[in-house]
């Protein structure tokens, strides 16, 4: 005999828009929940040294293919193979490498879309040689702070970031 059994919930619009904006202000700060949660992105393989050319060069790799992929999966991968081999991650090196073995090493660490990935690190590979001796950091002539930088992005209500805009974005009341 099949048992059925009926839950219903009752959704106040108004206090999941008040949750939204308090877990979103906790993520991005780092507070309550969230506190001791670092970003996948943040922990750095262990032979990799914060703000040298090699970790803007392994940030920039593995950003170009986290795209619609287990971001959790994808880093911790990531690290492993740097410690392993952080020539994977050096222009030349990719440069020197066929396209079916880029194509593998973007396969190993996750990315869903690994052919499209391998042309994006030997584009990359290509362009920072080509244009910046080889250093993500001399894309800009000044170092880059996210949180000074002002990007202009167009208008989108399904990626829109600002809470306050939450409520006619997904015809909330306000």
């Amino acid at each position: 005999m099949k048992r059925e059994i009926i839950i219903e919930f009752k959704i106040d619009d108004s206090k999941a828009l008040e949750i939204a904006k308090v877990l979103f202000d906790q993520f991005y700060n780092r507070k309550g929940f969230f506190k001791n949660t670092p970003m996948p992105e943040y922990v750095l393989p262990r032979n990799l040294e914060e703000g040298t050319k090699e970790h803007a060069l392994y940030l920039t790799f593995v950003i170009s293919i986290d795209y619609m992929t287990d971001a959790e999966k994808l880093w911790k991968k990531a690290r492993g193979m740097y410690e392993l081999y952080p020539e994977r991650f050096k222009p030349k090196k990719i440069l020197e490498l066929s396209q079916r073995s880029v194509e593998s090493i973007v396969k190993k660490l996750g990315a869903r879309f690994y052919k499209n990935g391998a042309n994006t690190w030997k584009t990359i590979s290509r362009i920072l040689l080509e244009k910046y001796e080889g250093d993500p950091r001399n894309i800009t002539s000044e170092p880059m702070d996210i949180k000074n930088s002002v990007i202009s992005i167009p208008y989108n209500p399904v990626i829109s970031a600002d809470v306050n805009s939450i409520p006619q974005t997904v015809g909330l009341p306000q």
